[in-house]
């Protein structure tokens, strides 16, 4: 009973220290405006990516989160916009998010600088019907609480061919922390700073490594780095492993769906396995995560600047 109860508290201050239901996906490197609203319409696509993560799925009430972001590029190339939903469930905890993202690209030396910003809500939901409690009167954990809070974040990205770099600050408008009880929380959600980095390396015809690394420092509480190094095969199949410092690693594999069906041609569909190496690694193994990612060639109207007409001169008729 002291491992259960331990375990449960040590999961809710995870959470609670996380900030804006923040989630570390382990195949974050599929898309780069995943934690930074600066990278939308970066990669010069139409890239829409899910990401379905399940933790600990032996433990019951474990974390579950899922993300679906799309972006692409507008004005020319000039610019980009995207959407972010989210919504992550722990124990009685059900939380909402929704942004809009927006950058803006100059060239800068032999790549592209991009400035960006989302803007949009969380949403925080407690049903303590999910609990059981012994002391009904519990300030901390009585009734069902709903809150609603805008949200901000900006960001920076560099990207060249094979390089990127990123820098983004999430969670800038303070709010009460509500992993508990809404009207009576004095605790405030910390500001996520993040650093983002991924370089790709060309191995013969058939065969590229891409190393991405994911640095997040959360406001008054430890920092979390994880990194990755994935071998892409023919851009049909890609394998790897991702690194965790919270004692944990991922194996990672994915493949193009174009095999199963030509309709399926911009389709890819990645899996990973999270192992935890801690103490209590009995109850924090089996975790999955799940993604599904789509691009599609951007628009006409972005492709190509369009062209003034040439002026004809009079010496020339």
């Amino acid at each position: 009973m002291k491992l259960a109860i331990s375990l449960l508290l040590s999961i809710l201050v995870q959470v609670a220290a996380g900030g804006q239901s923040f989630i570390h996906f382990s195949q974050f490197q599929l898309n780069k405006a995943l934690y930074n609203p600066a990278a939308a319409g970066m990669d010069n696509t139409v890239n829409a990516t899910l990401f379905v993560r399940k933790e600990w799925t032996s433990f019951p009430a474990a974390p579950q989160g899922n993300v679906l972001i799309a972006d692409m590029p507008i004005n020319y190339d000039r610019m980009g916009i995207g959407i972010r939903i989210g919504q992550q469930s722990i124990v009685a905890n059900n939380n909402w998010e929704g942004h809009i993202m927006y950058s803006y690209k100059i060239n800068f030396g032999k790549g592209r600088l991009a400035f960006g910003m989302n803007a949009g809500f969380q949403q925080y939901q407690f049903n303590s019907s999910k609990l059981a409690i012994l002391d009904e009167d519990d300030i901390l954990l009585s009734s069902k609480q709903n809150a609603l809070y805008p949200d901000l974040g900006v960001g920076l990205f560099y990207a060249q061919n094979k390089f990127s770099l990123g820098f983004s600050s999430l969670g800038l408008i303070s709010h009460p922390d509500n992993s508990f009880n809404i009207e009576a929380s004095k605790a405030f959600i910390s500001k996520n700073f993040i650093l983002t980095t991924s370089k790709t390396w060309t191995l013969g015809n058939s065969l590229e490594l891409e190393s991405a690394l994911l640095a997040n420092y959360i406001l008054n509480f430890n920092a979390f780095a994880s990194i990755s190094f994935i071998a892409n095969y023919k851009r049909e199949l890609f394998f790897g492993a991702n690194m965790k410092s919270n004692k944990s690693a991922a194996v990672i594999m994915g493949l193009k769906l174009d095999k199963l069906s030509a309709s399926l041609e911009n389709v890819c569909l990645g899996y990973s396995y999270d192992i935890n190496f801690s103490p209590l690694n009995k109850y924090l193994n089996n975790t999955h995560e799940i993604t599904l990612n789509m691009r599609f060639d951007k628009p006409k109207s972005v492709k190509k600047q369009k062209q003034k007409p040439e002026e004809i001169s009079p010496y020339n008729l």
